[in-house]
């Protein structure tokens, strides 16, 4: 599975997050892209928000919290 970006960030918010990422990017699934971290351009009671992944396929797409 692509993913986006391609590398863990150096400093993690949680182990769980890291095993799923390396996880995810050893899948061998051709069309599918997971994005982690992407950032929420706005939520209602939180300054700063993202989702943890959103993989994104030709069949619709998932958003998984960790």
């Amino acid at each position: 599975m692509k993913m986006i970006p391609p590398y863990l960030p150096p400093v993690l918010k949680s182990r769980a997050e890291g095993k799923l990422f390396l996880k995810l990017s050893e899948l061998g699934l051709p069309g599918y892209t997971a994005f982690h971290s992407l950032n929420l351009a706005s939520h209602p009671t939180k300054r700063e928000s993202e989702c943890d992944f959103v993989v994104v396929n030709p069949y619709g797409l998932y958003v998984l919290e960790v």
